[in-house]
């Protein structure tokens, strides 16, 4: 139970990542008069997973973090990049910064469409979150570092490249006791934007791949493991989740092919 547990847990996190990595239009390469920075952001945000993400995936509620509004955020000489003001939703304090770079990678201090050759976003969560809904009772303490870079701004594709860091703690009181430990890694590498107008709205390349550890106490019982997951983009509605639970002699290995149009997805 505890290891099929562990597979859906595996599966809805990949799936939270990549739900949102669909294409459209307004995420396509720059007009020739702006830089649309609120485009931009939603697209590095719906392209990378969370700890949402990773709550959605165990079925806990989480309010969702409203987007970044780019014109509140004050930029800073000292760290070149543009300081967004911190929120709270349901217990988690979020702050974000942005930074605007050229293509030879230097800062800059305001978009320019000529030149804005990627944006990169600095994003930390922390804090912890009440869960009582449904019959579930309960708390997730949780601390969220996230780095994405998006590039090709000048170009009709956009990359998306970066890592994630998370460590969640969860104690459950209903409907039953339970605590969980989740140590997480993710690596999103090349994942490639379809350019704007292309039929085919999803990634055409690229990977997401997380690590993580997990120690799983309900009652007396105790067990630890990890997960080794890795995404695969195709420029289809269907990608390829690879997933590795365990180590050694007790490793065992599931490929799920996900359906990105209702989210669904068939194991073996």
């Amino acid at each position: 139970m505890k290891s099929k547990r562990r597979v859906l847990v595996a599966l809805g996190v990949g799936m939270a990542a990549i739900a949102g990595c669909r294409s459209s239009d307004s995420t396509g390469p720059s007009s020739a008069n702006t830089v649309d920075l609120s485009a931009l952001i939603a697209e590095i945000q719906a392209g990378s997973g969370g700890a949402a993400g990773v709550m959605a995936a165990n079925g806990f509620p989480i309010t969702a973090a409203p987007s970044l509004v780019p014109s509140s955020c004050a930029y800073s000489a000292s760290t070149q990049g543009f300081a967004c003001p911190t929120f709270t939703s349901n217990g988690l304090t979020i702050s974000a910064t942005f930074f605007l770079l050229d293509a030879a990678g230097h800062f800059q201090s305001a978009p320019d469409p000529a030149t804005t050759a990627a944006i990169r976003t600095v994003t930390d969560v922390s804090g912890t979150t009440k869960l009582d809904q449904g019959g579930t009772s309960g708390s997730m303490t949780l601390t969220n570092h996230q780095d994405m870079t998006l590039s090709g701004l000048l170009t009709g594709t956009h990359v998306l490249n970066g890592t994630a860091r998370m460590h969640s703690d969860l104690t459950l009181t209903a409907p039953g006791p339970m605590h969980a430990v989740v140590d997480q890694t993710s690596v999103t590498a090349n994942v490639t934007m379809p350019t704007a107008g292309r039929s085919s709205p999803w990634p055409t390349s690229g990977t997401i791949t997380n690590d993580a550890s997990t120690t799983d106490q309900t009652g007396s019982q105790s067990v630890a493991g990890t997960i080794h997951s890795v995404l695969t983009f195709n420029g289809s509605s269907t990608v390829t989740i690879v997933t590795t639970i365990g180590t050694g002699s007790t490793a065992f290995t599931t490929t799920c092919k996900v359906s990105l149009t209702g989210v669904s997805a068939v194991c073996s």
